[in-house]
């Protein structure tokens, strides 16, 4: 049986190898949760970051989509692609690697995964209907790397 690699991040993503053939990986879950409180939002259409509220969005990719000789030496650019549908007060968002696992279903703000290493910090969002694009391509790397390294402890064993 296959399995899957998916990873998550804090706060869409393009990887480009450096074959320069792009490829996107899908989307497998999203939610975003209020730091301590017990809600859970998966089921929404939209995540929400930041606000009075101080919301806290995660989302998760599924790499194993991309071609299987796919190694994190090749992958030349990685990029995260957010649409900011609104903006209510223009400001800066930090993206970060999710430390630990989570459900769409079962997130809440008290069982949230921490954040990790950073992805990227004070990214600015200032318009209502615009894309903000992220260099997330150590992020992508550091994925391939350790996934790669378990596929190879796997076929030694």
């Amino acid at each position: 049986m296959a399995k899957t690699l998916s990873r998550s991040l804090l706060a869409l993503a393009w990887v480009l190898p450096i074959s320069l053939m792009a490829q996107s990986v899908p989307l497998t879950q999203d939610s975003y949760v209020l730091p301590g409180g017990s809600g859970n939002y998966g089921v929404q259409q939209a995540i929400d970051v930041g606000g009075s509220n101080a919301f806290q969005s995660l989302v998760q990719f599924d790499l194993s989509t991309l071609p299987a000789s796919t190694t994190s030496a090749k992958i030349g650019r990685a990029t995260l692609v957010l649409f900011a549908k609104t903006v209510t007060a223009a400001g800066t968002i930090n993206i970060s690697v999710a430390n630990g696992s989570w459900t769409e279903s079962a997130v809440n703000g008290i069982n949230a995964p921490t954040a990790g290493s950073a992805v990227a910090s004070g990214v600015s969002v200032t318009n209502s209907g615009s894309f903000v694009y992220v260099d997330a391509t150590a992020a992508v790397q550091a994925w391939l790397h350790f996934d790669h390294k378990q596929r190879v402890h796997r076929h030694a064993e």
